[in-house]
């Protein structure tokens, strides 16, 4: 029995917490109201604030100042005494400075200071590689200026030649032919001008005709000639030649048979000079041009046929300077 009345305290107290708790939970929602008020006050507060500005701005005379120009960038950047406008650098003086001032940061005309350059210190590159076929062209050039040079200078001294050539001769007639050997003294007045003399003689044989050798006879010639010769003289020469020879023979008559009449004719054989002019021309090869080259071309100028061809070798001694 004693439960039931356990059961109706507790329901009694119940009751009475709400009762009793009910003022507290009042003072906690009025504290949180006020507090949320007081946060808005600020808030409230500026917005007068903000009016009355905007409303002064509206009345406020207006401002004799210029707004600042858009910010402009000159690329690259422009040097000390310039300043950038429309993209482009101008000078901050105005009116611009003379001749030998320059315009400073600061806006001022300041009269301009010599500086020495100092000397920049050149690098050498690095030498390329030398290889055994430049070596081999180096001295492949320079041996052939060594060799102009020699022939440069083998030119103008006064030089001494001998000559030797093989001579086929048609004079008057009869067939000639020998060997010529000669002495020549040349003087070169010019790189492409020289004077030549020369003495010599010739031993061979004569006969009817270039291929009737039934009879023959020996001949014997002593011969000068003088030539000017124009050309580069160090390398070819060229030039007329006038000569004269002197003919001796063995016997005065030589008989010529013709093989298909079988009849004998003769040739009388005459002592005594030819002469005429020549086509004289040669080359010049060595490192000295000392060892020559010659052929020539000869004919006596008369009414009767005569060729002359001779064809031979010289060498040159130098003797003497310009």
């Amino acid at each position: 029995m004693e439960k039931p009345s356990t059961y109706i305290i507790h329901a009694e107290l119940a009751k009475e917490e709400p009762v009793k708790q009910f003022p507290t939970l009042i003072f906690l929602i009025t504290l949180l109201f006020c507090t949320m008020g007081w946060a808005e006050d600020p808030a409230a507060t500026e917005t007068p604030q903000t009016s009355n500005t905007a409303d002064e701005a509206a009345h406020a005379p207006p401002s004799t100042t210029t707004p600042p120009p858009d910010v402009e960038v000159c690329v690259p950047k422009c040097r000390s005494g310039f300043m950038c406008h429309a993209g482009m650098c101008i000078s901050l003086c105005n009116p611009p400075c003379g001749a030998g001032y320059a315009c400073s940061a600061q806006g001022e005309c300041l009269m301009q200071v010599q500086q020495s350059t100092p000397a920049v210190a050149m690098v050498p590159a690095a030498p390329m590689p030398i290889t055994e076929r430049d070596i081999a062209r180096q001295q492949a050039r320079e041996r052939k200026q060594q060799i102009r040079q020699q022939r440069k200078q083998a030119v103008k001294r006064f030089r001494l030649s001998a000559h030797m050539d093989w001579q086929w001769a048609f004079i008057d007639d009869v067939y000639r032919t020998g060997f010529v050997g000669n002495l020549g003294m040349q003087k070169n007045l010019a790189d492409t001008f020289a004077l030549r003399l020369r003495v010599g003689g010739l031993i061979g044989y004569a006969r009817p005709a270039f291929l009737d050798d039934s009879d023959r006879t020996t001949c014997w010639g002593a011969n000068i000639d003088l030539a000017p010769l124009f050309g580069p003289l160090g390398t070819f020469y060229i030039g007329p030649t006038f000569w004269l020879t002197y003919y001796w023979h063995g016997k005065n008559r030589l008989e010529e048979s013709d093989w298909w009449d079988e009849t004998i004719d003769y040739v009388e054989l005459d002592n005594g000079p030819a002469g005429g002019i020549a086509l004289d021309m040669g080359l010049l090869i060595g490192d000295d041009a000392n060892l020559g080259i010659n052929w020539r071309v000869k004919t006596t100028l008369t009414e009767e046929f005569s060729f002359i061809f001779e064809f031979g070798l010289a060498y040159h001694f130098d003797v003497g300077g310009k």
